[in-house]
């Protein structure tokens, strides 16, 4: 009798132990997330980081010196091409202007009228065509046809000197008006292009030197630059159309297409600056927004995807019954988020999702619960 309850009881305990050997063999096998290949568009892209810059962005400065006697902008003042911003005291330069134009009037008038010798003149030729005539028939010497010959030609030398100096006159007096008005003129200050008024530094009645600061004109149209690294350079050339995504704009997407890539890159980071033209950006596109610029160069339609993560290096665990098989995999395009796969997995086959650097194969796992919403 005492043997026979011996013996239950070491059955007893060897299902406990049993039991807690299947407990705790269960307890350590590990959950891992698993996701499948499936199909889609594999990209062959390069990305880069935007910025929302103005198209034109410049100081105004002053092209010369005086007193500040028209300035009344102040920040946020739209203005258009054109548009006089600010003006300089002209000084005497007006009253130059005026001296100068009367005496351009005389050298014109003067040149109308002709020299007061070409009475003089008339009364030479008409003597010496006299002289030639009486030569013919030997009533005047040859002594006195030569002088009346060099008479002649010496006052029409002087008629044509005079006539030559008033010409050159009124060019130097041409040039003269130019350089006023061209004075008069920079004391206009004119906006360059379309734009807002920011940073104004001076106010009316301000002396100001030349070369001194007036404000900002920042361009109301923008221009989206971004930066990419050098090993991207190639894609982002070949890049058929870029697709811009900002921060405040959530996950409204902006198409381009790339339009420069500037021929110098920053010798600190290795990235180098491209420039974005994106028709018809909306009002709400703000100068100093940033975000982020896919460039795609190619594209391959119903590609066998996986994503990144679920990748260490060219290789991948799928799951087979209940345990881990590594496979080398060959890969094709590849974004940031996914990796076209050419070889190595089959569509649907499930693969581990997440941290697969973490799993061995032939590893025994179980499929992770679908996270809770």
């Amino acid at each position: 009798m005492i043997a026979k309850r011996g013996i239950l009881r070491l059955l007893a305990v060897a299902a406990l132990a049993a039991l807690a050997w299947a407990a705790f063999h269960a307890s350590v096998i590990p959950e891992v997330p698993l996701t499948s290949a499936r199909r889609g568009v594999a990209v062959l892209s390069a990305s880069g980081n935007v910025t929302v810059i103005p198209a034109l962005d410049g100081r105004v400065v002053s092209p010369a010196q005086g007193i500040l006697i028209k300035f009344a902008l102040k920040e946020g003042d739209i203005v258009k091409k054109g548009d006089i911003i600010a003006e300089i005291d002209p000084g005497p330069w007006p009253f130059r202007l005026k001296e100068s134009e009367l005496e351009l009037s005389r050298i014109d008038q003067r040149l109308r009228q002709g020299s007061t010798t070409d009475l003089e003149l008339e009364k030479r030729r008409k003597a010496h065509e006299k002289n030639l005539e009486l030569a013919a028939s030997g009533r005047v010497p040859q002594e006195a046809i030569d002088q009346s010959r060099r008479d002649l030609e010496q006052l029409e030398f002087a008629i044509s000197q005079e006539r030559g100096d008033l010409k050159l006159a009124r060019d130097k007096m041409l040039n003269a008006i130019d350089e006023i008005k061209g004075e008069l003129a920079r004391r206009r200050i004119k906006a360059g292009y379309d734009g807002v008024i920011m940073a104004p530094a001076v106010l009316q009645g301000d002396l100001i030197m030349h070369g001194a600061g007036i404000c900002n004109i920042t361009s109301r149209s923008k221009a989206i630059k971004a930066e990419v690294n050098q090993d991207d350079l190639d894609a982002v050339r070949k890049s058929r159309k870029v697709l811009v995504k900002l921060f405040s704009h959530g996950d409204k997407v902006f198409a381009g297409t790339l339009s420069q890539v500037l021929p110098i890159g920053n010798q600190g980071t290795q990235r180098f600056t491209v420039f974005i033209d994106i028709p018809n950006l909306p009002d709400d596109v703000l100068s100093g927004q940033t975000g982020e610029a896919t460039f795609i160069a190619d594209e391959h339609p119903d590609a066998l995807l996986l994503p990144r993560s679920a990748l260490v290096g060219t290789e991948c665990f799928v799951l087979q019954g209940e345990r881990l098989e590594r496979r080398k995999l060959k890969l094709g395009f590849s974004t940031l988020t996914e990796t076209e796969i050419l070889a190595g997995i089959a569509e649907g086959e499930q693969v581990v999702a997440k941290d697969p650097d973490l799993r061995r194969d032939k590893e025994r796992v179980k499929p992770a619960a679908p996270a809770s919403r």
